[in-house]
């Protein structure tokens, strides 16, 4: 037989105070204090009511009497006072003096003067005051004294003033005499609720006693013969009969409830011995391989199944411990997501898979390890029971394909400065430019964000693709917040840039204009020539000759394009360019550095079929030319499917923009953070980077037109001033226009 569990729940034992006294008192003492306390409450209260209406009652009958007895005085003074006989008035003030509780009284000529006082022989101290203006009003209660002030008068004409005071310490007297027989009566009424508690007892508890004896025989020997002796026949009766049919039933149950337990624990150790022997083999696989297993319950804390490899990435957890709680001491970033995360997978607002998607998928430890996390989810009845989580260490496979992709990046500037050194260098001097902005975070959300984009589309076209990623997160961070980049965003791209410049200072040098021949000493052979009388034609050949040739950059453009092409899909992109003599003006590396986003949108946007499309093979015409007045002009133009009006009008009219004429839809095809694709990626979406264009074109007093014809083609046209004079700044001090043909 098992041993006797105690009865006793936590909640039945009170952990101290009055409420654990009361709850250990016995019946008896309960009942009697009952009847005792209520009598007494009762009683105590019908004493009081009776205290208290007694010496209001006798204090109001007091002060109605002496009022009686001070307005008949005061009739009788009214002759005395009319002639000023003060002797009178002094007798007829000693029939105030009859009362026992007076102790002084005055009598006052209509002026306020004092004409005659009488005073108690044991209150010579409390004399009459000399004016009348010291005085109560009329009757009033002060300390102990009542003090009452008639006037004198007769036919409504006032002649005097009579004043009276006595003493209520009677009242007291009164008052402490009924509070002695109140006592009384309660110390009497105690002693008899007392003795009635006393007799009732037997009648009440002594059943119950029978009960409590019996239970507490059964619970210190578990003997289940034990019986309630019944006293009487009424309900108690019936509790005592209830109570003895119980025991025996719990004797029947105990009993088959033993042979139970004795097949049960019999059972148990054969299981327990199959499930050591599993675990043995599990923990010895666990133990041998790389990856890092934990399963977790519901809640979120970690079970004994786990791996070695969990243990080596993350510490040994204490015991009840949850995962978010443990991974803060290893990865801190990681911690909260999680909980986050696993928050929203318990709660099931969302599809299983889909919360699953949203959990963190990797993670990095404060010591440098990146791992990747996977999820395998235990169900039960259809309801999420555990979860296993899987911990992959790819921290080498991270760092090679980091080693790669520096190797290919270098790689790829190699070519660069070998190919068009010049155009490397005003790539990087204007990254340079728009980097710094970003760190510094000044100007407007917009500029910073066009900065962003303008400067993701130049890392990706020059190859430099990990650098253009981390941009990429950067922007889409700004998006979602809609703030500037955050500091630590800019301590990251000041970090990452440092990187970048170390590595480009190994192909470029120094850092300044490389020419054959001295900047200086060409300007004076310039000055010296236009002096002489040169013809202005020669004289422009003369100073082209300070110009870069836009085929370099052109070329660098048309196989970017074709490169681009080939990942999104669209095929072989040929690529012509016309002009490739022509000169590009000075300090036009703004102009190039922003050139990546009219390729982009020529090869994703024009090549981008529906599905009533004929396929077209990619085509980019980069064209190149002077025109008379001082222009210089660069057209980027596609053969692909032309701009989708239709589409950019219905976006539109759901942006509530204007789009009415052709001008206004080419605003909004200009306008910040508009697109036509339905999807965000690294090449477009974001609705910035023509925005950008446009804003730097106007900026530099040029202009920006298109041309877009369905299944023919989009053509962008700059044009840009050559120089800071002439016709084309003339015409540039006009308001820029965005043009469709």
């Amino acid at each position: 037989m098992s041993e006797p569990q105690s009865t006793k729940s936590p909640q039945d034992v009170s952990t101290g105070g009055t409420g654990g006294l009361w709850a250990q008192t016995r019946v008896r003492t309960k009942l009697i204090f009952l009847l005792v306390g209520v009598s007494l409450a009762a009683l105590a209260a019908a004493c009081v009511a009776f205290v208290i209406y007694d010496r209001t009652s006798y204090a109001d009958a007091k002060r109605l009497t002496l009022e009686v007895l001070v307005d008949a005085v005061a009739q009788s003074a009214m002759g005395p006072v009319a002639f000023g006989d003060g002797e009178s008035a002094g007798y007829v003030l000693q029939s105030i003096g009859r009362e026992r509780s007076a102790v002084a009284a005055a009598v006052y000529t209509q002026d306020g003067e004092l004409l005659a006082d009488w005073v108690s022989q044991g209150s010579a101290g409390e004399m009459p005051p000399e004016r009348l203006g010291a005085l109560p009003a009329k009757t009033e209660f002060r300390g102990d004294r009542l003090l009452i002030r008639r006037p004198i008068e007769k036919d409504g004409v006032r002649s005097g003033e009579l004043y009276a005071a006595f003493s209520t310490t009677d009242i007291d007297e009164r008052t402490q005499h009924f509070v002695s027989i109140a006592g009384l009566v309660l110390l009497l009424a105690v002693l008899g609720a007392w003795a009635v508690a006393s007799v009732a007892h037997v009648v009440f508890t002594r059943p119950i006693h029978n009960l409590v004896d019996a239970a507490t025989r059964l619970q210190q020997s578990n003997d289940y013969t034990v019986r309630a002796a019944k006293i009487s026949e009424d309900e108690l009766g019936l509790l005592t009969d209830a109570f003895n049919g119980m025991i025996e039933a719990m004797g029947v149950h105990e009993r088959a409830l033993e042979a139970h337990n004795q097949q049960l624990e019999h059972r148990v150790r054969e299981r327990t011995h199959d499930l050591d022997v599993r675990n043995a083999e599990m923990r010895l696989v666990l133990d041998n391989v790389d990856q890092g297993f934990v399963t977790l319950s519901r809640d979120g804390m970690l079970l004994s199944e786990r791996s070695l490899a969990f243990d080596r990435f993350f510490g040994v957890p204490a015991a009840s411990s949850k995962l978010w709680d443990h991974l803060e001491q290893a990865a801190p970033e990681c911690g909260p997501a999680f909980e986050l995360s696993w928050e929203e997978l318990v709660d099931g607002m969302l599809p299983l898979e889909l919360t699953i998607d949203q959990m963190p998928s990797r993670i990095k430890t404060s010591r440098g390890s990146e791992l990747v996390v996977e999820y395998r989810p235990i169900m039960e009845q259809e309801e999420l029971c555990k979860m296993l989580v899987i911990f992959t260490d790819v921290s080498g496979q991270v760092a090679r394909e980091r080693a790669a992709a520096e190797q290919a990046e270098t790689i790829a500037m190699f070519e660069a400065v070998m190919h068009d050194q010049h155009g490397f260098k005003d790539f990087v001097d204007e990254a340079e430019r728009i980097v710094q902005r970003v760190i510094a975070a000044e100007g407007e959300l917009a500029d910073l964000m066009r900065d962003l984009h303008t400067l993701k589309g130049n890392l990706g076209i020059s190859r430099l693709h990990s650098m253009a990623e981390e941009v990429h997160h950067i922007e889409s961070r700004c998006l979602e917040t809609g703030e500037p980049p955050a500091e630590a965003d800019r301590e990251l791209l000041q970090s990452l840039w440092a990187k970048f410049r170390k590595r480009t200072d190994l192909f470029l040098g120094e850092r300044g204009t490389s020419v054959s021949i001295d900047l200086e000493e060409f300007l004076a052979v310039e000055r010296m020539l236009e002096a002489e009388g040169l013809d202005d034609a020669s004289l422009h050949q003369v100073r082209q000759l300070r110009m870069e040739k836009v085929e370099p950059r052109l070329r660098r453009l048309g196989q970017e394009a074709a490169r681009l092409s080939r990942r999104l899909g669209r095929g072989q992109l040929a690529f012509h360019i016309e002009g490739a003599d022509v000169r590009m003006p000075e300090s036009s590396g703004w102009l190039w550095s922003l050139l990546p986003h009219l390729v982009r949108n020529a090869v994703d946007h024009g090549y981008r079929p529906l599905d009533n499309d004929v396929p077209r093979p990619p085509v980019l015409n980069l064209r190149a030319r002077l025109e008379d007045g001082g222009w210089f002009v660069l057209e980027v133009a596609d053969e692909g499917y032309g701009i989708r009006w239709e589409r950019l009008r219905a976006l539109a009219e759901s942006l509530d923009l204007p789009a009415e004429t052709e001008q206004e839809l080419v605003d909004v095809m200009f306008r910040d953070q508009v697109s036509t694709q339905e999807e965000v990626s690294d090449v477009s979406g974001r609705g910035v980077g023509l925005s950008a264009v446009r804003a730097a074109v106007i900026e530099h007093g040029g202009r920006i037109d298109v041309t877009s014809v369905a299944q023919v083609g989009t053509t962008f046209t700059i044009r840009i001033p050559v120089w800071g004079s002439g016709a084309a700044a003339e015409e540039a001090a006009e308001p820029p226009i965005a043009r469709i043909a």
